[in-house]
């Protein structure tokens, strides 16, 4: 038992010391200065509410409420349309003393987009005061609704019929491949977000990429005024190369965005202020946060120039993790008690690797449940999954601490299908539950990875505990489809590590759960055939 309670007491240090690093506040900036900044994407959705619903309607009061939020942080919204509750925003602009860019939808509904600029000249003849200018269409030409010709021409009829500057917003690229739209606004806005470039920069070089393509943009239209409408960076989702999604880096390019503005003297519009959550139903994840505000709350996520953790629960990830450890190496006593003395100190080994994996990941697992799931039935595959791995994780202990022999795929397959064999053991069924889950997220990201986020943690803390059963194993029998199933999760591996390439940690660690369980699929399949043979 002193070997145990040494153990314990690491594996809790350890895990102690894993979430004390993961939840250090980060400093992104030694500037003390807390500049308001200059305009932010304003959408009036939230929970559920969606443009992709028509029949959406959001009123005045909830549109004030909101506002008065952001009015803390500035005093300048950017809206996209002037429906969905968008048109409230100027009238309670004024109350508020705030400015707007006053978007026009345009997309492939001639009608909607004729009932949109009608609804922007009146609200800009109406609001002079507050509208900056109309932003006559959103991404058009990069979404491929309307030729650059059919979007000339709602800009020419805008111009025409109304008193306020008139611009359109696209990304940057599709300004310099339309020159000619230049000449019919009063300034150029640009979006140009580093996360989503065709080539992703990290978080440490985008600043001087935003820089550096004004600059070119600038060049490029000698003497005109130029706008970055949309410049941002996401506090959750999915790395993509080197750009990683966090609280720290999203507060740094703010931070930074501050001070290349204030020295270049030059304006941006910061996507976005609120967290919209109906954009993960499009966007995966990722398009969900990128507000500086959670929906519905009334406090920032960080404030500017104030120190920001990564992981801001991390207290309770915390001790959930060292209540997992410790119940691990309580299933585990009795048993272990069990074994010849010279066995133990070798199976607590392998007990306490499996709970510093599992008091570890537990926390990181239920976060990103929480973070990527939206609709019922991503609550119910991601909770279900998780579910499966915490049971791997208990009975894989307890099998580990009694030195059982490892797991079978086949004798889950002859129950399942009815056939007959020997009777399966929980974890034979939780271990085919692990190559199920395994290979639906190896496929999903090597067929259509874009939005689709590394469930690397949750997997890794099932694999563990099974491939060190496996690994130990000397007498196995068949596995049952091991061999494919083990050649399919490792080409699937080496396809993510060849698209995703070798700076996106998330996706080494991917690779790493998917390689654990072919390695402990394929050696039993291996030791199966020998003793076969």
């Amino acid at each position: 038992m002193r070997i145990a309670v040494a153990l314990l007491v690491a594996v809790a240090a350890l895990i102690a010391g894993f979430w004390m690093w993961m939840g250090a506040p980060v400093v992104v900036s030694s500037s003390t200065v807390r500049e308001p900044i200059y305009c932010v994407s304003f959408a009036p959705f939230r929970s559920h509410q969606s443009p992709f619903d028509l029949s959406t309607r959001i009123e005045a009061e909830q549109v004030e409420e909101d506002m008065k939020r952001v009015r803390a942080l500035t005093d300048c919204v950017r809206t996209y349309a002037t429906d969905f509750g968008s048109q409230h925003v100027p009238g309670i602009a004024r109350k508020l003393n705030m400015k707007v860019y006053l978007g026009i939808w345009i997309g492939d509904d001639i009608m909607r987009n004729s009932v949109q600029v009608e609804a922007a000249i009146a609200l800009a003849a109406r609001y002079p005061d507050v509208v900056r200018a109309i932003i006559v269409g959103n991404e058009v030409l990069l979404r491929r609704d309307r030729s650059p010709a059919e979007l000339a021409a709602y800009i020419r009829e805008v111009k025409s019929r109304s008193q306020v500057p008139v611009t359109y917003a696209d990304v940057w690229e599709f300004w310099l491949k339309n020159r000619e739209l230049a000449n019919l606004v009063d300034f150029i806005t640009i979006h140009t977000l580093p996360y989503w470039e065709d080539i992703p920069i990290g978080i440490d070089k985008a600043a001087a990429h935003i820089d550096h393509t004004l600059k070119e943009v600038r060049e490029s239209f000698p003497g005109k005024e130029i706008l970055i409408g949309e410049v941002g960076w996401p506090s959750a989702g999915r790395m993509r190369e080197g750009a990683l999604p966090s609280l720290s880096n999203q507060a740094k390019l703010l931070a930074d965005m501050t001070e290349i503005a204030r020295k270049g003297n030059y304006r941006f519009n910061w996507i976005e202020v609120i967290d919209q959550p109906w954009k993960r139903r499009s966007e995966g994840t990722v398009g969900g946060y990128w507000g500086l505000f959670e929906a519905g709350a009334d406090q920032p996520k960080f404030f500017p120039g104030a120190p920001v953790s990564d992981h801001p629960f991390w207290h309770w990830q915390l001790g959930g993790g060292l209540a997992f450890a410790a119940l691990l190496f309580g299933l585990a006593s009795r048993r272990i008690r069990r074994q010849p003395e010279a066995l133990a100190s070798r199976l607590w080994m392998q007990v306490a690797a499996v709970a510093l994996a599992g008091g570890a990941l537990s926390g990181l697992s239920v976060e990103k449940l929480v973070l990527e799931s939206i609709t019922w039935k991503d609550w119910l595959f991601a909770g279900t999954r998780l579910a499966a791995m915490l049971a791997i994780v208990v009975f894989g202990t307890l099998a580990l601490a009694g030195n059982e022999a490892a797991p079978r795929l086949s004798r889950a397959v002859a129950r399942l299908t009815g056939q007959p064999g020997e009777p399966a053991r929980m974890l034979d069924l939780l271990f085919l539950a692990l190559g199920f889950f395994t290979l639906q997220s190896a496929l999903g990201l090597a067929l259509d990875a874009r939005y689709r986020d590394f469930p690397a943690p949750t997997l890794m803390m099932g694999a563990l505990p099974l491939l060190l059963l496996v690994w130990r194993e000397r007498n196995l029998t068949d596995l049952a489809g091991g061999f494919p199933l083990a050649l399919g999760l490792v080409f699937a591996a080496i396809w993510i590590l060849i698209v995703e390439g070798l700076q996106n940690w998330q996706a080494l660690w991917f690779v790493a759960s998917l390689t654990g369980v072919a390695l402990a699929v394929a050696r039993g399949a291996k030791q199966g055939q020998v003793q076969q043979q």
